[in-house]
C-alpha cells in the first residue's frame, strides 16, 4: 500500500512528537523502515537517537492515532496523580518516625542525684495531651521538692539549650526555697 505524501508527513510528525527526535531524523527512520512506525521507532532506538519508551506497548494497527495518544496521555496523568491513600501513607510514615524518635529519647527525673524515673518522650507527650492539667502542676510542684528534669538520648546533649533551661528552672526554684526558709 502506497502512502500519499501527506500521510508520510503525518507519520513523520507523529514519530517526531512521540520519540522527541527532529523531523528530519523521523523522516529518515521512516524511509529506512518503509514507513512502518514500529520499525522506525526500533531503528531510532538502535541509532541511539531515542530511548526505549516508559511503557512498552507497540501496535501494528494502522489507524490508532488520536485514540492512542489520548490513551498514553491518560496513562501519564494517572501515573502522576497522588491519591489520598498515598498521602495517608506518607503521613503514617512521618508519624512512625516521630514515635521512633520519641521512644529513643527520654525525660529523666532525678532527685538529690538519684534517678527516679526515665520515661520515653512519647509517653510524656501522651500524658501531657491526656492529662495536661494534672501533669503540668505536678512538674512545677516537683521542682519545689528538689526534683530535676532533663532530656537524654541521641538528639539531646547534656549542655544543649533545653537541658540548660531546665537546670536554670531548677536553680531558680532552689533559690526561691532558700529565700522562703530564711
Amino acid at each position: 500500500m502506497e502512502l500519499s505524501s501527506e500521510e508520510k508527513f503525518d507519520r513523520a510528525m507523529k514519530l517526531s512528537q512521540r520519540t522527541g527526535v527532529s523531523l528530519e531524523d523521523a523522516k529518515a527512520a521512516l524511509n529506512a523502515s518503509d514507513f512502518d512506525m514500529l520499525d522506525a521507532v526500533v531503528y531510532l532506538e538502535q541509532l541511539g537517537k531515542t530511548s526505549a519508551p516508559r511503557y512498552s506497548s507497540y501496535t501494528t494497527e494502522q489507524n490508532v492515532g488520536a485514540d492512542r495518544t489520548a490513551a498514553y496521555d491518560e496513562i501519564e496523568v494517572k501515573a502522576k496523580r497522588v491519591t489520598f491513600g498515598d498521602l495517608l501513607g506518607k503521613f503514617f510514615k512521618w508519624v512512625g518516625k516521630i514515635i521512633k524518635i520519641g521512644n529513643e529519647n527520654f525525660l529523666d527525673v532525678t532527685r538529690n542525684g538519684e534517678d527516679i524515673i526515665k520515661m520515653p518522650i512519647t509517653v510524656g507527650v501522651l500524658l501531657l495531651l491526656l492529662a495536661f492539667w494534672v501533669c503540668v502542676p505536678l512538674l512545677i510542684v516537683g521542682l519545689f521538692f528538689s526534683f530535676r528534669y532533663s532530656f537524654s538520648g541521641p538528639i539531646f546533649k547534656k549542655d544543649d539549650v533545653i537541658n540548660t533551661a531546665l537546670n536554670k528552672a531548677s536553680d531558680v526554684t532552689d533559690n526561691i526555697k532558700k529565700e522562703f526558709k530564711d
